[in-house]
């Protein structure tokens, strides 16, 4: 297998400078790449950005993402939620933490 550089999307890159993830994941063929206001799924296979999910500030600060290996599933954690990425507008998949 040949070893490929793939650049970051253009809407990942802001103000002309570089562009450093917050946190990265990956999937049998996409990266997950999370910056400070949005989620990027990007193509392993081709380099295209296949989804975007903005952050908005009710979404609280975002702080990284883990792979469920057993549930195949990524979730993003921010300091007031925890989502599930992929597959339109992330889902809440646990309480924010006033919950009790």
């Amino acid at each position: 297998m040949e070893a490929h550089i793939l650049p970051f999307p253009q809407s990942m890159v802001h103000d002309g400078g570089a562009f450093q993830p917050l946190s990265f994941s990956t999937s049998e063929f996409h990266f997950i790449v999370l910056s400070p206001d949005a989620v990027q799924i990007v193509s392993s296979l081709n380099g295209d950005l296949v989804e975007e999910e903005r952050l908005m500030a009710t979404d609280g600060t975002p702080l990284g993402m883990v792979g469920d290996m057993v549930r195949v599933a990524h979730l993003l954690y921010t300091s007031n939620c925890i989502y599930q990425v992929g597959g339109g507008r992330a889902a809440a998949v646990a309480a924010r933490g006033d919950a009790g």
